[in-house]
C-alpha cells in the first residue's frame, strides 16, 4: 500500500475526499492521490501535512484507520474552519462585553461613587448598546408565555395545597366529576365501540369496590392488574382506589420470571388478568402463591384459564352498586403502582400517590389549555403513567371523554381521529415519529 515518509503507512479513507484546487484523483493504487487539476472528488491515501499545498483543503476526515502522530493531516474543513473562527468572534466579543460591564461597575462606584440606581441604568445602556436588543427582543416575545406558566403552576399548587388540607383522593375528585355531567360519554373502546357515562363507569367501579369487600380486601391491601387497554382496566383500578386497595398494573409484555417478580414482591392477595393475557399465567401457575386469588375478566372458556380462575363479569353484575364506605387515605397516601418493562433486569415499581396523579394531569389540561369537551384520543398503554395519567386523568378529573385504543396503529389513528371527532392525544416521542413516518392517506384532511 501507499507509505509516507521513512516508510510509515498512512491511513486510507473510506470515502472520496474533496480536494480545492483538485479535480477527479487518481485512483488510491498509484499511491500519489494528487488531482489532476479543477475542483473535485478525489479517491486517494492519506497524506502527511507537508505533502500538501496551501490550495488543498479536506473536507472530510479518513475513516478505517489512522495516521503517524507525527505526520497530522490537514482534515479540517473549510466549513468548520468557518465555524470555529465565529464561535471564537462570538466567545471574544462576549469576553470583551463582560469587561466593558465590569469596568464600567469598578469605575462607577470607587471613581464616580453614583448610587447604585445610577450604575444599573449605566450598565443596562451599555449592554443595549453592544446588542443586547436581541435578549429584550426575546424577552417581549416570551414573557407572556412565561407569565402564563407561571400561573398555570399557582394555580395547581394551589389546588393540591387545598386538596391536601381536605384529604382529598381520585376516587373522591371523580365523585365530583360525574356529579357535574352524570349522563355525558366518559370512555368510547374503539375495539368493541362500548360507550361507558360516568354514571356507568361510577357504577362499576363501585361494584368493584363492593366485589372486593365482600373477598376479605381492605383497605392497604394490593390487587394486581394484567390485562390489556379498555373500559374495564379503568373502572377494575379505580373501584380498587374506592375501596383503598392498591392496584399493582403489570406490564402486559412481561412473561415468566418478570411477571412472576411483580406478582411476588407485590404482595398482591388478587389477581385480575383479562382473558387475553390467560396463557401468560399458565406459565407460571405452578410458582404462583397458593393464597392468590384468580380472577378472568373478558370471553370465559373454563380450559382456557389456569385452575380454580373464576369468572369475574357476572360476580360484579350481582355486586351491589351503591358507594362504598371510604377508606382512611389521604392525598399523599398510595394509589397505584406502575412498573418498568424489565429490559435492564427484574421490573421495578414506581409509586403512585393521589397528589401525584392529580398533579400530572392538572398540569398538562392547564398547560395545553384544554376544554371538558375535548375528545382525547388514548391508544398508549393503560398500566403507562402517559396513557393512564396524562390521559385516562382528563377524564377522570376534569368530565373529558377518552377513547381506549388497544394498540397504537399508525394507518388507523387518523380514520380513528376522524370518526370519533378526537381533538387531543397524550403523545411520546416514538408515537409521533411513527406517525409522521407511516405516509399520508386520504382519511388525513385538513388534519395532515
Amino acid at each position: 500500500g501507499p507509505r509516507g515518509r521513512r516508510g510509515r503507512r498512512c491511513c486510507r479513507p473510506a470515502q472520496p475526499v474533496w480536494v480545492a484546487g483538485g479535480g477527479r484523483g487518481r485512483s488510491a493504487a498509484d499511491g500519489r492521490g494528487r488531482a489532476a487539476g479543477g475542483a473535485g472528488w478525489a479517491a486517494g491515501p492519506c497524506r502527511a501535512q507537508s505533502r500538501w499545498s496551501s490550495a488543498e483543503t479536506r473536507l472530510c476526515a479518513p475513516r478505517g484507520g489512522s495516521c503517524p502522530p507525527r505526520y497530522p493531516l490537514r482534515c479540517r474543513s473549510q466549513a468548520a474552519s468557518g465555524r470555529g473562527a465565529a464561535r471564537r468572534g462570538r466567545l471574544r466579543a462576549t469576553m470583551l462585553l463582560g469587561a466593558s460591564l465590569v469596568g464600567v461597575l469598578l469605575f462607577s462606584k470607587l471613581v464616580l461613587k453614583l448610587p447604585w440606581t445610577q450604575v444599573g441604568f449605566s450598565l443596562l445602556f451599555l449592554y443595549l448598546g453592544s446588542g443586547g436588543w436581541r435578549f429584550v427582543r426575546i424577552f417581549v416575545k416570551t414573557i407572556r408565555r412565561d407569565i402564563f406558566g407561571g400561573m398555570v403552576l399557582l394555580k395547581v399548587k394551589a389546588k393540591v395545597q387545598r386538596y391536601l388540607r381536605e384529604q382529598r383522593t381520585v376516587p373522591i375528585l371523580f365523585a365530583s366529576t360525574v356529579q357535574r355531567h352524570p349522563d355525558k360519554t366518559a370512555l368510547i373502546f374503539e375495539g368493541t365501540d362500548t360507550h361507558w357515562t360516568f354514571r356507568q363507569l361510577d357504577d362499576y367501579s363501585s361494584s368493584v369496590a363492593n366485589f372486593l369487600q365482600a373477598r376479605g380486601l381492605a383497605s392497604g391491601d394490593v390487587a394486581a392488574l394484567f390485562m390489556e387497554n379498555r373500559n374495564e382496566f379503568v373502572g377494575l383500578w379505580l373501584g380498587m382506589a374506592k375501596l383503598g386497595v392498591e392496584a399493582a398494573l403489570i406490564n402486559t409484555n412481561l412473561r415468566r420470571d418478570a411477571l412472576r417478580h411483580c406478582l411476588t414482591t407485590s404482595q398482591a392477595r388478587v389477581l385480575v388478568f383479562g382473558s387475553e393475557m390467560a396463557p401468560a399465567i399458565f406459565e407460571i401457575q405452578g410458582s404462583l402463591d397458593p393464597s392468590l386469588s384468580l380472577f378472568c375478566s373478558g370471553p370465559w372458556e373454563p380450559s382456557a384459564v389456569p385452575a380454580g380462575t373464576e369468572h369475574l363479569d357476572p360476580l360484579l353484575e350481582e355486586a351491589p352498586k351503591h358507594l362504598p364506605s371510604r377508606p382512611n387515605k389521604g392525598f399523599t397516601d398510595k394509589l397505584f403502582y406502575i412498573y418498568t418493562s424489565g429490559t435492564t433486569g427484574l421490573p421495578k415499581a414506581a409509586i403512585v400517590v393521589h397528589s401525584r396523579y392529580y398533579r400530572m394531569a392538572a398540569l398538562v389540561y392547564y398547560g395545553f389549555r384544554m376544554r371538558p369537551d375535548d375528545i382525547v384520543y388514548d391508544c398508549l398503554p393503560l398500566y403507562h403513567s402517559a396513557g393512564n395519567i396524562v390521559g385516562m386523568g382528563q377524564c377522570l378529573l376534569h368530565g373529558m371523554t377518552v377513547v381506549i385504543r388497544k394498540k397504537f396503529s399508525a394507518s388507523r389513528f387518523w380514520d380513528d381521529c376522524i370518526k370519533y371527532n378526537c381533538t387531543l392525544r397524550p403523545v411520546v416521542h416514538q408515537g409521533h415519529h411513527f406517525r409522521c413516518s407511516s405516509g399520508e392517506t386520504e382519511a388525513q384532511g385538513p388534519w395532515g
